[in-house]
């Protein structure tokens, strides 16, 4: 089973959980996501910024935290490598709709982590915000 397919079968299990109000349930579901599917083995993905909203939903605002910062960090590690290249016209080794892809996917990821913390943790939404602004200005 592709990684995307096993982490989106455990947001929709734990969204499940919390619609049926069973959030200690749903907390079991999403650590064990992050147990069998850890950031250090295999990287959160597109569908990764979701795990914050459930984790948010059930009360786990450390663990929601943790991992909207790994992916704000990683996008804004990527961010600033491929504007640069962009600026550079050295994304022909990528491939320049590769490397636009790479921009705009981690703007979206930005974007949707800013969203989610708005609603449940403002300091957490400002840093997301000030990453997202910072690459949305450097492309100018």
């Amino acid at each position: 089973m592709p990684i995307i397919t096993a982490r989106f079968a455990f947001l929709r299990l734990a969204d499940q959980l919390v619609r049926e109000g069973d959030k200690k349930k749903a907390l079991d579901v999403l650590d064990k996501a992050e147990k069998v599917i850890p950031n250090e083995s295999v990287p959160y993905d597109q569908l990764s910024a979701n795990f914050t909203l459930f984790y948010y939903e059930v009360g786990d605002t450390a663990k929601a935290v943790k991992i909207g910062d790994a992916i704000a960090k990683r996008a804004d590690e990527e961010l600033t490598y491929f504007i640069e290249k962009s600026k550079e016209g050295g994304s022909r080794e990528w491939g320049a709709d590769s490397v636009n892809d790479f921009i705009q996917n981690n703007l979206r990821d930005l974007s949707i982590l800013t969203n989610i913390a708005t609603q449940n943790n403002k300091e957490a939404a400002e840093r997301y915000q000030k990453i997202y602004d910072k690459h949305a200005a450097a492309m100018q």
